[in-house]
C-alpha cells in the first residue's frame, strides 16, 4: 500500500509580528496516500505546510505596553494613574489594552467602554472592543459592532480585515472575500488582506486569482515570507514544480530559521524525482527542529526509495517517538517492518494505527498481509473483510483477497475478487497477471493468455508475464511469439537465469543450436553450478551427436545434484546409445529411484532387459519379468501411448504368455490402428 508521507503536505503560514497587531499561526496536517499495487503497499507522506489564514482579530497598539515591566505591573500603575486623574483617555486605553493582553477581558470590555465614554469615536478602543467580542466568541456581536466602527471610521482597514476573519470562521466565504477585497481598496498597501484573500481564493480553487493575490501581498510587503511560502505551496498543488521550489527557496532567505520552509522544499524536490535534494532538505529541516515528526516521517519515505532501508525504519522509529498518535508514520514503520519479514512488529504497529483510527483500510489491509504471512489465514481474511466493507472501491484490497484465495487453493474465489479489483481498475497490471496465473491453475489457459497479453501492454515492464507468455506460446507451438516474449523477458532482467533458460530451450526448439548454447553459457556465468543448465547443454550436444559432450555436461549436471532425476534418465540413454548398457542401466534404475514418474526411463529400463532376454535363455523369465515390469509402469504413465503398449506385448511374446501380449496388443490397434509392427505381432500370434 508507496509509505505515508508527510510528502504531500504543505504548510500554508499566516503571517506574524506585524506592527499594527497580533496574528497567530495554525498549522495544517494531513495525509497523502501514494499509488497501491496489488501486491505490496507503499509508503504513505505528510502533506506540505502552509502558513494558514489568521483566526485572531487584529488590535490596535499592542505595542504601546512598556516591554520592560510585567502586565500585573502594568495594571497597577495604570489604575494609580487613574485615580490622580479619572478621565485620562491615554491611560484608560492603556489600562483596557493590559487587561485584553492578560486574557480579563470583563475588565478589558469595562475600560474600553470607558473610553468609548469619554470619546465615542476611538478608533483604537472601536476597534479592540470588536476584537474583544470576536476573541470571546460573540460573532454576531462583534460583527455589529465592526460595522458601527465602519460606520463613523469608513477608512479604519482593520476593522474590514477583522470583518474577513469572522465571515471566514463562519464560513460565509463570500462575504469574508468582500470585506477583504474592501480592506485593499481602503488601503492598496495592507498585504495582510491580499494574503487572507489569497487564502480564500485557493481554498475555492481558484488558483489563478490566488497567484494574483498571493502576488500583491508580496508586491507591497517584499519580506512576506508566508506569502512566499504559501504562493510555493500554490504552484506545487497545480503542478509547477519549478515555480514552487523558486519560491520556497526565496521563502528560505527571508526566514532561513523556519524549517517548515525545508520540509515544503523537500517535498517539491520528491515530487520532482529529485530524491538526494529531498533528502538534503528534509535534513535541514530537523537540523533546525530535531523535534520535527512529519519531517522525519517524509525524511524516512525518501530514504526507502533510496533504498537506504536501515535509516528508512531509523527515521520512522523517531517520528513515532515523537508523536505516539501519528498514524502516517506508524503505518509506515510497519510497512517497512512487514518488508522485512518482521511481521509480529508489523502487526504491532499497525494494530497501534487502528487504536488511533479504526476504520484505517490500508492498514487493515496490511494487517491481512502480515497475517497471511504468518499462516493465520483466518485473520487475514477478516482483517481483509473489514478493510474491503470501510472502502468497497479500492481496487487493491480485492486484489489482495484474491491473493489469499490462491494462497488457500480457493481458485474459484480468487478468479472472482481478482475480476472485481479489476472491474475497478482495469490498468492494474498485477492483477492482471494475479488473475493470469490463478487462471492457469485451473488450466484455463486461452483466458490466462488474453489476461497475459493485457497485462503487458498494460505494463510492458512486467517480466513474469513476459515469461509465462512465453510459456504459453510455447505449448501452442507458436514459437515466434514465444521467442519474442522470452527476448523481451531477458532484456528486462538481464540476470534472471530462468528466462536464459526458457530462451535457450525456445532456440533449440527451432533448431537455432548454437544461440541456444550460448543461452545456456550465459546461465552458467551467472551460476557456474546451475546443473539444469548443464543437462540443456548435454541435450544440445547430444542432438548434434556429439555423444562425449553431451554424456560430460549430463555428469556434471549430476555432479552438482546428484539427486537431478532427468539428467541422470538423460545420461542412461546417452549411455545406451553407446551401448554400454549395463552402465545405461544402472544409471536409470537411479533416475526412476528419485522420479519414478520419467517415463522415457522407464521405456529403455524395459527396452534394455527385453534386449538382454532376447539373447539369453538361461536368465530369460528373469529379464522378461523385470521388463515386464518396466514396461506395465510405462502404459500406467502413458496410457495412450500405442507403442508403449506394443513394447509390452513383444516382452509377453517373449516370455512366452500369448494371452497376455494378444491383451496388450490389441491395445496398441485400439490407440493407433495404422501401427503395422502392432499387426504383424498379432499375425504371428495367430
Amino acid at each position: 500500500m508507496n509509505r505515508r508521507s508527510s510528502a504531500g503536505c504543505r504548510c500554508w503560514r499566516v503571517p506574524t509580528g506585524w506592527a499594527i497587531g497580533f496574528l497567530a499561526a495554525f498549522l495544517g496536517l494531513g495525509s497523502l496516500l501514494g499509488p497501491m499495487s496489488a501486491m505490496a503497499q507503499q509508503s504513505k507522506a505528510s502533506k506540505v505546510k502552509g502558513k494558514k489564514a489568521s483566526e485572531k482579530a487584529m488590535i490596535r497598539k499592542a505595542e504601546s505596553l512598556k516591554k520592560d515591566a510585567s502586565l500585573v505591573e502594568l495594571v497597577r500603575d495604570y489604575h494609580q494613574q487613574l485615580r490622580e486623574n479619572p478621565r485620562d483617555l491615554e491611560t484608560t486605553f492603556s489600562l483596557a489594552l493590559a487587561y485584553h493582553s492578560m486574557g480579563d477581558f470583563e475588565q478589558a470590555e469595562k475600560y474600553y467602554r470607558k473610553v468609548l465614554q469619554l470619546d465615542p469615536k476611538d478608533t483604537d478602543a472601536l476597534l479592540n472592543l470588536g476584537a474583544l467580542l470576536q476573541k470571546q466568541g460573540k460573532l454576531a456581536e462583534a460583527i455589529k459592532w465592526y460595522k458601527q466602527t465602519i460606520a463613523m471610521h469608513p477608512s479604519l482597514v482593520e476593522a474590514y480585515y477583522n470583518l474577513g476573519v469572522i465571515y471566514t470562521k463562519m464560513g460565509r466565504y463570500d462575504m469574508a472575500m468582500a470585506a477583504y477585497r474592501t480592506a485593499t481598496k481602503v488601503q492598496p498597501q495592507f498585504a495582510p488582506a491580499y494574503y487572507q484573500l489569497a487564502e480564500l481564493l485557493r481554498r475555492q480553487m481558484d488558483f489563478s486569482s490566488a497567484e494574483k493575490a498571493y502576488k500583491e501581498a508580496i508586491r507591497v510587503q517584499p519580506q512576506f515570507a508566508d506569502a512566499y511560502n504559501n504562493l510555493a505551496n500554490l504552484y506545487y498543488e497545480s503542478g509547477e514544480l519549478n515555480e514552487a521550489v523558486k519560491f520556497y527557496r526565496k521563502a528560505i532567505s527571508l526566514r532561513p530559521e523556519d524549517p517548515e520552509f525545508r520540509y515544503n522544499l523537500g517535498l517539491a524536490f520528491y515530487k520532482q524525482g529529485k530524491l538526494s535534494d529531498a533528502e538534503a532538505a528534509y535534513r535541514q529541516a530537523l537540523d533546525l527542529d530535531p523535534e520535527y515528526a512529519q519531517a522525519w516521517n517524509n525524511l524516512g519515505v525518501v530514504l526507502g526509495k533510496l533504498e537506504k532501508n536501515e535509516e528508512m525504519i531509523d527515521a520512522f522509529e523517531k517520528a513515532c517517538k515523537l508523536d505516539s498518535r501519528y498514524i502516517e508514520a506508524h503505518f509506515n514503520l510497519g510497512l517497512a517492518y512487514f518488508k522485512k519479514g518482521r511481521y509480529d512488529d508489523a502487526i504491532r504497529l499497525l494494530n497501534e494505527v487502528l487504536l488511533v483510527k479504526k476504520d484505517d483500510a490500508d492498514s487493515l489491509a496490511l494487517l491481512g498481509e502480515a497475517y497471511m504471512r504468518k499462516g493465520n489465514v483466518a485473520q487475514a481474511m477478516a482483517h481483509l473483510k473489514r478493510a474491503i466493507a470501510i472502502n468497497p472501491g479500492k481496487a487493491e484490497f480485492r486484489a489482495k483477497m484474491g491473493l489469499i484465495y490462491v494462497e488457500q487453493g480457493k481458485l474459484e474465489d480468487a478468479e472472482k475478487s481478482l475480476r472485481a479489483a479489476l472491474a475497478m481498475n482495469p490498468e492494474d497490471a498485477l492483477s492482471r497477471l494475479t488473475l493470469a496465473k490463478t487462471l492457469l491453475k485451473q488450466d484455463k489457459k486461452q483466458q490466462a493468455l488474453e489476461e497475459l497479453n493485457q497485462a503487458v501492454l498494460i505494463d510492458d515492464s512486467l517480466t513474469e508475464a513476459h515469461k509465462l507468455l512465453a510459456r504459453l506460446y510455447e505449448e501452442r507451438a507458436e514459437v515466434e511469439p514465444a521467442l519474442e516474449h522470452a527476448k523481451k523477458a531477458v532484456a528486462l532482467a538481464p540476470n534472471d537465469v530462468d528466462g536464459h533458460l526458457l530462451l535457450g530451450q525456445l532456440y533449440r526448439k527451432r533448431g537455432l543450436l548454437d544461440l541456444a548454447i550460448s543461452e545456456y553459457k550465459l546461465v552458467l556465468e551467472l551460476d557456474k553450478k546451475n546443473a539444469k543448465a548443464l543437462w540443456l547443454l548435454g541435450g544440445v550436444f547430444g542432438e548434434r551427436a556429439n555423444t562425449d559432450s553431451q554424456i560430460t555436461y549430463y555428469q556434471k549436471a549430476l555432479e552438482v545434484d546428484p539427486g537431478f532425476a532427468p539428467a541422470r534418465a538423460d545420461l542412461g540413454i546417452a549411455l545406451y546409445n553407446r551401448g554400454k548398457l549395463e552402465e545405461a542401466l544402472k544409471q536409470l534404475r537411479r533416475a526412476v529411484r528419485s522420479d519414478d514418474k520419467l517415463a522415457k526411463a522407464w521405456f529403455y529400463i524395459a527396452t534394455i532387459f527385453y534386449a538382454k532376454a532376447s539373447r539369453t535363455r538361461v536368465h530369460r523369465a528373469r529379464y522378461v519379468k523385470s521388463a515386464a515390469e518396466a514396461a506395465s509402469k510405462l502404459t500406467e504413465l502413458r496410457a495412450g501411448d500405442a507403442r508403449a503398449w506394443l513394447l509390452l506385448g513383444r516382452i509377453w511374446m517373449l516370455g512366452g504368455d500369448k494371452a497376455k501380449a494378444r491383451k496388450a496388443l490389441q491395445k496398441a490397434l485400439e490407440i493407433d490402428g495404422s501401427l503395422e509392427e502392432a499387426k504383424r505381432e498379432l499375425d504371428k500370434l495367430g
